[in-house]
């Protein structure tokens, strides 16, 4: 994450009680000095290990950090107790379709005006959430945008939970778009086609 980012997360995580991410790195210390109740999941121990020797040579302490080694799409179904979250970053795999699969089941378990930050926009995945959670006006609102994190705060309780896909402004619009490609593909197609003669 970059400095900016970094600065602003030390900010907000100072009215936060519970938080979680996804991936592990300097957040993490972030997390751990802010002495909220932190989840953190990532599958190296290594990384793990590290994070907590940093703290204990920054007299920063890790008492209340639960450091979970595993994929967050395997891990975070599975954690039973009830999160009420204050804040979720989610910086974990990029690979599709992690990013969604960590949305998902952190959003369920962010409290109603809890934030939610999308780190790595300006790879595909990461950029697919930015543009639905945009699109979801009713169900979340920008609170700030940097140029390769974003933060949400949640408006509603339920985010993931009933909803078609024609509830959902993110499906109508790209299958409006996908119309409009279908009727501007043979104009495209007929223009490139006269260019090459």
């Amino acid at each position: 994450m970059k400095r900016e980012v970094l600065r602003e997360l030390a900010t907000r995580l100072r009215t936060c009680r519970q938080t979680l991410e996804t991936g592990c790195g300097m957040s993490t210390v972030l997390f751990a000095a802010a002495g909220a109740r932190h989840t953190v999941i990532s599958p190296l121990r290594e990384e793990h290990e590290r994070i907590r020797a940093f703290c204990g040579e920054m007299r920063i302490v890790t008492d209340k950090v639960r450091f979970i080694v595993g994929d967050s799409r395997d891990e975070l179904p599975r954690i039973q107790e009830p999160l009420d979250l204050d804040l979720v970053l989610i910086d974990g795999c990029h690979a599709f379709p992690s990013p969604f699969i960590d949305w998902f089941y952190a959003a369920r378990r962010l409290r109603k005006d809890g934030l939610l930050i999308v780190d790595d926009t300006q790879i595909v995945t990461g950029w697919i959430l930015r543009e639905f959670l945009l699109s979801e006006r009713e169900r979340w609102s920008v609170e700030k945008e940097f140029r390769r994190t974003i933060l949400f705060r949640k408006r509603v309780e339920n985010v993931t939970d009933g909803f078609r896909w024609r509830q959902q402004p993110f499906c109508v619009r790209t299958r409006r778009f996908r119309k409009l490609q279908d009727v501007l593909r043979p104009l495209y197609q007929a223009m490139f086609t006269r260019r090459r003669k």
